[in-house]
């Protein structure tokens, strides 16, 4: 059988078992381990990336991996992890020893990184791998480091400045003085033998003892280090100024600014294991395993924020999971809006378990298999097209307790809250306007307006902001809010790093929302700026925030730039798309109320729904595959239209 249809007929075979209460999910099983299979949380292993700018992809990449008979394997997916790479390729080494641990980040154009330990011989190794075009060709880069060859690493990747920079975080186990060093390490890998250019300790521990220390950077650069320490609490270290990966080529230093105690929130949060920390623009992320709210030492998940505006020892912590006497470990987080973890269930297996806003879910859904080690990647909804629907692509180790049969699974699963009322657009930034106080990133004003319902900053002649901490890797959309409070129309235009976005007339009691996407050209750093031109009116205006999501652009096959994600102005989508127990049909156009068909493949009508109106999103409807009888639907092609005015519109679905 071809390596396509074996693909094919793994994933329709597990797409017919998949089943979920409340989100649905695409299994793709793309191998079958004979040992190791994911690692702890420290270093990501799975990564959803934009597609290339020379692919034809019109959805995400996806990549992962893995560790197979003490081989560092790698797989990925061009249609948003449907089909996989099948089986993988084993990522090449210059040891015959093995390689461990592999920590993978995505690079720009969807190139793969993958950071490893190699040889359990002296002299031991790190050994840094890319694919600018997955999964080849590899280049490979080593270092030397010569100790403790058992501890996991954790890598970041700053793409700020040229070619991009590894950092690195790790365990050292200095066998000839008896010292557990934490060492940071930033190398270059655009030479096959990798130049480090600062390797040193953060922290030192007189034994043999893990520090699991996790990594991430901030755009712009700065970057952040969560770690345990041998008392329990969890640690952070950051960097006190942004530094470039240019000004590390020059041999310029970092300064580090630290440690802080993350963990104690409250005095039965300690100790602390597993920490794992995600940067998102203006936020920075931490996840662990604490004690049990009874302070019995049964793991707990806990997550606490920082902003960057805050002072570094700042940060704001809840508890995540409240299963007391079963144990909850190995967390992930990414940005505000996910956390997964395992959870050990009452009939002693474990299960994934994953959480958003306003749900948790079961993902492994495995009952007879110990699943351990998740790995997450999240793909944030982004407005206003897009349902309030959150895309978790999630990696994990599966061992059939019966056997001990191991294998490595990925799930997509998408989360559909059951009641967005409340909820909010996951952002990358978000400067408050109409304060008193201007906002951090303001540059000019002349003042703010308090109209009751809305609070405007002004300008005589115009206004400016700086957006800061922008990937130039990565793609954005802003968002901003007009509101005309005077008595006078208003005319603005609004420039994005010198590119006109928009010009504007806003008549008297007007409020509106405007989207505009970042030009790439406009960051060709990690900063845009923002500059609002009074064209005529008593002053320019902006009202509320303004806030920037990251996304992406897909490209048409003529390589013009085409909608955000799934769905473009003017067309339905339905979210997600194979769909189990219910999808999202989003309605352009129409009105709450406006009535949707579902007609099965014979052209028959099966069923009606009303639309409802729904934050960000306009109208939508939920369809949960049910008939007009109430009786579930069989599996199959469906299609759901509806009209405004004069235009008809459908999307076909499919029902599994």
């Amino acid at each position: 059988m071809s390596r396509i249809l074996r693909t094919a007929a793994a994933v329709l075979l597990l797409m017919a078992v998949a089943q979920g209460p409340a989100g649905e999910h695409v299994w793709s099983n793309f191998i079958s381990l004979g040992d190791n299979g994911t690692s702890p949380n420290q270093g990501r292993m799975i990564e959803w990336c934009p597609p290339p700018w020379w692919s034809q992809a019109q959805v995400p990449w996806v990549e992962a991996t893995w560790v197979s008979n003490s081989n560092a394997m790698f797989s990925h997916s061009t249609d948003n992890g449907l089909t996989w790479d099948d089986p993988g390729v084993m990522i090449p080494s210059n040891h015959p020893f093995g390689t461990f641990r592999p920590a993978l980040r995505t690079g720009p154009d969807a190139s793969a990184w993958v950071c490893k330990r190699a040889s359990d011989e002296v002299p031991r190794w790190l050994e840094c791998t890319v694919a600018a075009s997955p999964p080849n060709p590899w280049t490979l880069s080593n270092v030397d480091w010569g100790g403790s060859r058992k501890y996991p690493v954790a890598t970041a990747l700053s793409t700020t400045s040229g070619a991009p920079m590894v950092y690195m975080v790790t365990t050292y186990w200095a066998e000839g003085d008896g010292q557990a060093r934490l060492v940071f390490w930033a190398f270059d890998n655009t030479v096959p033998w990798a130049t480090v250019y600062h390797t040193m300790p953060l922290a030192t521990c007189n034994s043999d003892f893990d520090f699991q220390a996790s990594i991430d950077y901030t755009p712009g650069d700065k970057v952040h280090v969560v770690y345990r320490d041998p008392d329990g609490a969890v640690q952070y270290f950051t960097w006190a100024s942004a530094l470039t990966p240019a000004q590390i080529r020059a041999h310029v230093p970092p300064i580090w600014s630290g440690p802080y105690r993350v963990s104690q929130l409250n005095t039965t949060q300690e100790p602390g294991s597993h920490p794992f920390v995600d940067a998102d623009g203006e936020n920075v992320f931490c996840v662990w395993r604490g004690v049990n709210e009874n302070h019995q030492n049964i793991g707990e998940i806990y997550k606490a924020q920082h902003n960057l505006l805050w002072p570094p020892q700042q940060w704001l912590g809840w508890q995540v999971t409240f299963s007391t006497g079963l144990e909850s470990d190995y967390p992930q987080c990414y940005t505000s809006t996910t956390v997964t973890w395992q959870e050990e269930m009452p009939a002693g297996n474990t299960e994934i378990f994953g959480q958003v806003p306003g749900m948790t879910e079961c993902i492994s859904n495995a009952p007879g298999y110990m699943n351990w080690w998740p790995q997450a990647s999240v793909k944030n909804p982004v407005p206003p097209y897009d349902p309030w629907v959150i895309h978790c692509h999630t990696l994990w180790s599966q061992e059939k307790i019966t056997n001990g049969a191991q294998s490595i699974h990925y799930k997509l699963y998408d989360f559909i809250p059951h009641d967005d009322a409340g909820l909010e657009y996951p952002t990358y930034l978000r400067p408050t306007l109409g304060q008193p106080k201007a906002s951090s990133y303001c540059l000019g004003r002349d003042g703010y307006v308090d109209y009751g319902n809305s609070q405007v900053d002004f300008g005589k002649s115009g206004l400016a902001y700086d957006l800061p901490y922008l990937d130039p890797a990565r793609d954005y959309l802003a968002q901003f809010t007009l509101f005309n409070g005077e008595s006078l129309p208003i005319t603005q235009s609004i420039k994005l790093g010198g590119f006109a976005v928009a010009e504007k007339t806003l008549r008297p009691g007007i409020c509106e929302t405007l989207f505009a996407y970042i030009p790439r050209a406009a960051y060709k750093g990690t900063h845009a700026r923002l500059e609002v031109t009074r064209l005529s009116g008593p002053f320019a205006c902006l009202a509320k925030d303004v806030r920037i999501y990251e996304t992406y652009r897909v490209q048409e096959r003529d390589g013009a730039l085409a909608q955000t994600g799934p769905a473009a102005p003017g067309r339905p989508c339905a979210q997600p798309n194979p769909f189990n127990s219910r999808t999202m049909i989003t309605l352009d156009g129409a009105s709450p109320g406006s009535l949707l068909r579902v007609y099965d493949a014979s052209g028959r009508l099966v069923r009606s729904l009303r639309a409802e109106g729904r934050p960000g999103l306009g109208c939508a409807a939920v369809w949960d595959g049910a008939g007009s009888d109430g009786r579930a639907l069989p599996a199959g092609v469906y299609t759901c239209s509806y009209a405004t005015g004069s235009t008809a519109s459908s999307v076909k679905v499919i029902r599994q």
